[in-house]
């Protein structure tokens, strides 16, 4: 009977290598949340998902509620907002109403969009719904579209990521899991802080998630009640509107000679914002066409007028201004 003996060398080498192969196929954090169903979920629910307005389409209630599917109401209530007449920053935090639902072993939230010109699934998915999904799924979710032929006008389904609190979440105290996705410069107790959550639950609720690596990827914030968003207390500057109806002068040649005529305006919102130190508006052009500031307002909203062409011609009078 043959005895074979290890020297301590590969013995050490045999436990290396054991250790190199044990580390390779353990599971990697994910960047992302888990939204499978579960046994012990519901089967849908109402739920929120966090969203950023943007410019230039989406910085006001009426496109972004059009996008989600949502009244201007309802939207306005989530995010804390007095009024669906109150204005958007850019970069402003908002909460939008949906309805989670598990669908193919996964929740989400199923919103029909219209193709637009230079669309694609992967623009669609982070620039107008800012990675609350992705383009796989949407491919998944529509599969009797051609995705590198997308037509314009074209209705597809758009599946936002979303959950549902299971058991242990109810018990826990959580009524709402919010789809947030992570930004570049957050924070765990920034984010917690915005949710009025805690940074234990947030890491509790995404277990296996690699959250300094989330960036651009949804994650849940579990929360018992919905949060009141911290919003801006100053609304933006308004536009000036005009005391005076204000006259353009046209020139022309027709055969050598100048013949001027004059385009009549009615009252307009001139292209300037209010100033702080609410300055004297100029009485008339003579006085407007001293100031830096009023010549380049009449400059843009002439350029306006012409692009809409909503002017005519009209003979000089001496009471103008």
């Amino acid at each position: 009977m043959a005895i074979f003996r290890s020297s301590p060398k590969h013995l050490l080498l045999l436990h290396f290598f054991v250790f190199i192969i044990s580390v390779t196929t353990q599971p990697l954090p994910s960047p992302r949340a888990n939204f499978s169903c579960s046994a012990n979920s519901l089967s849908s629910c109402p739920s929120y998902v966090a969203y950023i307005a943007q410019g230039p389409e989406f910085i006001d209630f009426g496109s972004i509620s059009d996008l989600f599917g949502v009244s201007r109401l309802s939207l306005s209530q989530a995010s804390n907002l007095a009024s669906e007449d109150d204005p958007l920053y850019p970069g402003q935090l908002l909460l939008i109403p949906i309805t989670c639902g598990c669908s193919g072993g996964s929740f989400f939230a199923n919103i029909t969009y219209q193709i637009k010109k230079g669309d694609s699934y992967f623009l669609v998915s982070t620039k107008a719904f800012e990675n609350l999904t992705n383009w796989q799924v949407e491919e998944e979710m529509n599969p009797g579209i051609n995705p590198t032929l997308l037509q314009i006008g074209t209705q597809v389904t758009i599946p936002l990521y979303c959950k549902c609190p299971a058991k242990a979440d109810s018990e826990a105290g959580f009524n709402f899991l919010v789809t947030y996705v992570w930004q570049p410069g957050d924070a765990l107790s920034s984010v917690a802080k915005k949710f009025n959550a805690t940074p234990g639950d947030i890491v509790k609720e995404n277990k296996g998630v690699n959250l300094t690596a989330s960036v651009g990827h949804p994650v849940l914030i579990p929360v018992s009640q919905l949060p009141a968003l911290s919003q801006p207390l100053n609304a933006p500057p308004k536009r000036k509107e005009s005391k005076h109806e204000w006259i353009i002068v046209a020139l022309r040649s027709e055969n050598e000679k100048i013949e001027k005529k004059y385009v009549t305006l009615p009252n307009i919102p001139l292209a300037r914002e209010e100033s702080t130190t609410q300055e004297e508006e100029p009485e008339n052009h003579e006085e407007a066409s001293n100031e830096e500031v009023w010549i380049k307002a009449m400059e843009e909203e002439i350029k306006i007028i012409e692009k809409n062409e909503t002017w005519e011609l009209a003979d000089a009078s001496e009471t103008k201004n």
